[in-house]
């Protein structure tokens, strides 16, 4: 997809010279651990003992009121915790839903587990991401986790990540004449963190190190619209909130000046919400998707898909192979079809690309998912149960109360039938049918040898062009108009597939050995690991790191 109003980050240029983990010597880059690893591990400690204080416990507390749900829905092994697969959804399920964060390493279900680096006296910048996912892989060989520890891993992700941008809000006073000891007015404070926005969304193409580059691209900023403009809202009511937040521990008879502290703090509100405020354009997207639908199911046809006036708000020039890979391109009837759920939800509307996650669509189906969760409580529940809070759940293209459709009613039913007359919540299955009863909102769970080919990874590397052809896309339009378009057919009869996964349910109980002494020690140092790369984040901040936009990058 392709913007007419883009947003800031088309319009930095690249600079060399920095201080990437996303650049091409990140590679190379290796830290030594020995110094602060007694510092980090007893962090660790207060962490998952619930002693965090002040901003941390806060954190942690609107972590969990978010998981809650989740976690008394996810499927448990025998002493009640959560295997690897359900550790691993509600993570993945916490950044998504909360910031459309998509986090390397997190995107799949397969693990990695290395346990030859954990003894290494230095480590690859790169591989922070992995020994998170290490320390998430790590119940694989002990009891599994309870809420309060996935709670703690998310929020040790949550703070890497913010701890990633901390180069760039030194670089915005830089670049705004102010030095991080100035205390600064609320005007000046606006310049940098509008300039702090401008570096987060250009990615691994931010400019560093030119201010006067810097300063004309600000300039041509002001009068911009799109998503810049949301964005500058954005910036300011987080301001003003943070403004009217002290107005009785401030002196009203003097000017409010604001500390490199008070900026950084910001900073983490931004970063936190900017997912929120960018969805705003996926929204509008889905909006006018939905206005090429010509059944409201969800799809549109693919020929309909490419023929866009040049004056459409919206210019969609994914290559049809693209959207295949990714489960969005419905070929089932005679006519090609876009699934819209699936295609914005996809790698190609992600926009910021960092080392450790990407900033994409948020996925409204797990709003729909948290609902039925909170209400059923438990992995499976009778369709009678699930028909009845399905049919009372609203979403942006669904009034509710409804009355499902028969077919629905029947396939629900059927699936209960194949689990011995309950549905299992988390299951391809029920997936499946909730893309059905929520077309716009819920992707179809598409089967895919390489999962690698659903993350944005995988096509911002070069390698695999995503873009369709001017020749190809005129030969798609001529296909699709001489199709006659009558015979669409029922997507639910054509597509649905009695194929299950079941990805999250806990692994065998294993018997008592000698191998679990060992493990156990595994385990531990890979945790202790864990925090020194965020403690190391915070200590050295000299780490920001980013990819390149899938999106067109315009340089100025």
């Amino acid at each position: 997809m392709q913007l007419l109003m883009t947003s800031s980050c088309l319009l930095v240029l690249a600079a060399a010279n920095v201080h990437f983990l996303a650049r091409k010597d990140a590679a190379h880059r290796t830290i030594s651990i020995k110094d602060i690893e007694a510092r980090v591990s007893a962090s660790l400690k207060l962490v998952l003992n619930g002693k965090a204080a002040g901003a941390q416990q806060e954190q942690l507390s609107n972590i969990q009121a978010a998981m809650w749900k989740t976690f008394h829905a996810m499927p448990k092994n025998a002493v009640g915790r959560l295997s690897p697969g359900a550790t691993r959804h509600m993570i993945r399920s916490y950044f998504v839903a909360r910031h459309g964060w998509i986090i390397n390493g997190l995107e799949v279900d397969s693990m990695n587990f290395n346990t030859t680096e954990l003894h290494d006296s230095v480590i690859l910048l790169e591989k922070v991401p992995r020994l998170v996912e290490d320390l998430l892989a790590a119940n694989r060989r002990d009891h599994g986790l309870l809420l309060t520890e996935v709670v703690a891993m998310a929020g040790v992700l949550e703070q890497l990540i913010l701890d990633e941008t901390f180069e760039l809000l030194h670089v915005a006073y830089t670049f705004n004449d102010c030095t991080t000891s100035d205390r600064v007015d609320s005007y000046t404070l606006l310049k940098i963190m509008a300039s702090y926005m401008v570096l987060f969304e250009a990615g691994a193409n931010a400019n560093l190190t030119d201010g006067a580059k810097h300063r004309l691209v600000m300039k041509k900023l002001e009068n911009h619209g799109g998503g810049w403009h949301d964005i500058r809202v954005f910036i300011h009511d987080t301001v003003r909130n943070s403004h009217y937040s002290q107005k009785d521990r401030r002196n009203p008879f003097t000017p409010t000046l604001y500390s490199f502290d008070d900026a950084w703090q910001l900073a983490a509100v931004l970063l936190s919400g900017y997912g929120a405020v960018q969805d705003g354009e996926c929204r509008g997207m889905t909006d006018a998707l939905a206005q090429l639908d010509p059944n409201g199911n969800g799809r549109v046809p693919l020929h309909t898909f490419y023929s866009q006036p040049p004056t459409a708000d919206y210019q969609f020039k994914e290559a049809a192979h693209y959207l295949e890979k990714i489960g969005a391109l419905d070929k089932a009837s005679s006519t090609p079809q876009v699934r819209i759920a699936n295609y914005v939800q996809g790698p190609s509307n992600c926009l910021v690309h960092a080392s450790y996650f990407s900033v994409c669509c948020l996925a409204p189906c797990h709003g729909i998912m948290r609902e039925l969760e909170g209400s059923v409580r438990a992995p499976s529940a009778p369709p009678e149960q699930l028909l009845s809070i399905v049919g009372n759940i609203s979403s942006p293209s669904v009034d509710a109360p409804r009355q499902l459709s028969v077919g629905l009613q029947n396939k629900l039913n059927a699936i209960a039938v194949q689990h011995g007359g309950e549905v299992p919540l988390h299951g391809r299955l029920f997936a499946q049918w909730l893309h059905f009863a929520f077309s716009q909102e819920c992707p179809f769970p598409h089967l895919v040898e390489n999962t690698s080919v659903i993350t944005a990874r995988h096509w911002q590397a070069g390698k695999n062009g995503f873009r369709v052809t001017p020749a190809e896309k005129s030969r798609l339009i001529q296909e699709g108009a001489a199709i006659e378009e009558a015979f669409l057919g029922d997507p639910l009869a054509l597509e649905w597939s009695n194929e299950e996964v079941l990805p999250l349910q806990p692994l065998q109980q294993r018997g008592h050995n000698t191998i679990s002494i060992a493990a156990s020690a595994v385990v531990l140092v890979s945790m202790i690991l864990v925090v020194i790369r965020i403690g190391l984040a915070s200590l050295q901040a000299a780490s920001m790191p980013s990819s390149e936009k899938l999106n067109n990058i315009v340089a100025v």
